[in-house]
């Protein structure tokens, strides 16, 4: 069995997650062969292809990704399938393809048309921009049970986008066996809505996984010492790829903390983007990528914090808990999946309330036992259902019955 996955960035989620499997596929026995647009490869058989390199290269990506934002409302996404760079043939035979992602990156169509009839195709459902005229989260939008049309997040007048983006797809989909597969329960329910799923071979749900050996629990106060923080505070964490990103929460942690008495807690985050939070025990490391880094700065954490609105999965919650760190979020979306509330941290309602935030804080600072319980087991649900292993043996599984097929 022979599969070739695909991916655009390396370090966003569906980056993240896509080499984890890679990995898992690797040492279950899949000979599996990564390819990918942007980031520094760290792991092995990853490759880039569909290079357009140089100066040249940058400033078409810059101008047209430019040109989308401008047709776009204020905090919309809408992404084309059409793309300047164009796949002019499959890098090497196989007997699967895999698509995680191909946002800006290279054009659907012509990958699809690459691909021999014969080979089928794996897609997860990182978000869902795969099965949307564009769009990663279309919240309560119906236009995607049909065709997409008076998109809310293109400014008036630019609908026919998302319409020509949907019938380009369901052209595409309609001539192709592709089986999709969702991250959580709640990607799968959400998934379901849209028209162009209806197309697919088949849709299946599997959880995210990771390497349970990497991420594992160091001691509390040797990782606190280890990156040179107060271990007589409670240290409460953040990360994500975009800290500027209002889904992600961060305002609202910011918040919280203030009520909270940010004298009397640390928060340590990381990740890219503005990381000002205005509070006076605060360290930022930036972009991690070394995963021995990220143990330690999990590890250090009392208490791990993810506010996000929406996540169709929540592969940091699950990187707090895989070392024992309990966590602190909204109960929404993939989240429920990755957290028992009350057993492996809380997920408190309203979504998007701040006050819901500073009162699990509130509860879980004063409580040692408490943080100690929940930590010890999250790591036992990390093991029993998160481990990559399982996650590799779903897709293999999932990967002979469509070559079968």
């Amino acid at each position: 069995m022979k599969v070739l996955q695909f991916t655009s960035k390396l370090h966003n989620g569906a980056g993240i997650a896509a080499v984890r499997l890679h990995e898992g596929l690797l040492r279950h026995g899949v000979e599996s062969v990564f390819y990918f647009g942007t980031g520094t490869p760290e792991r092995q058989a990853t490759r880039k292809a569909f290079q357009r390199q140089g100066f040249v290269g940058d400033s078409v990506t810059r101008i047209l990704t430019g040109l989308q934002a401008r047709v776009q409302e204020r905090g919309g996404y809408v992404n084309n399938p059409r793309w300047w760079v164009k796949a002019r043939h499959l890098p090497e035979s196989c007997d699967v393809v895999h698509i995680h992602s191909l946002i800006r990156w290279v054009d659907l169509e012509s990958v699809f048309s690459v691909v021999p009839p014969h080979v089928p195709i794996v897609w997860s459902l990182h978000d869902f921009e795969p099965i949307t005229g564009g769009c990663i989260y279309p919240g309560e939008c119906g236009g995607l049970k049909s065709s997409c049309n008076n998109c809310p997040q293109l400014r008036p007048g630019f609908s026919w986008i998302t319409r020509r983006n949907h019938r380009i797809k369901r052209a595409l989909f309609s001539k192709r066996r592709i089986n999709f597969v969702c991250n959580s329960t709640w990607t799968l329910e959400q998934a379901s809505r849209a028209s162009l799923l209806s197309l697919g071979a088949s849709t299946s749900m599997i959880n995210y996984g990771l390497d349970i050996e990497a991420y594992r629990p160091v001691d509390k106060e040797t990782a606190k010492k280890a990156l040179g923080l107060d271990t007589t505070l409670p240290v409460i964490g953040f990360a994500s790829t975009d800290l500027s990103e209002k889904r992600k929460g961060f305002g609202v942690l910011q918040a919280a903390l203030g009520r909270l008495g940010a004298s009397n807690v640390m928060l340590l985050s990381f990740g890219g983007g503005k990381a000002n939070a205005g509070l006076p025990n605060h360290v930022h490391l930036g972009p991690v990528y070394s995963i021995d880094l990220q143990r330690l700065f999990y590890s250090a954490l009392d208490i791990f914090v993810t506010p996000s609105l929406v996540e169709t999965f929540g592969n940091t919650a699950m990187e707090a808990m895989a070392c024992g760190t309990p966590v602190v979020g909204y109960a929404t979306s993939g989240l429920k999946d990755v957290v028992a509330s009350g057993v492996t941290g809380l997920l408190q309602e309203p979504v998007g309330c701040e006050t819901a935030i500073w009162q699990a804080l509130r509860f879980l600072v004063g409580d040692p036992e408490a943080r100690n319980r929940m930590g010890a087991a999250a790591r036992l649900r990390v093991e029993q259902m998160f481990d990559v292993r399982l996650m590799a043996a779903r897709y293999k599984d999932l990967y002979d019955h469509t070559v079968r097929a």
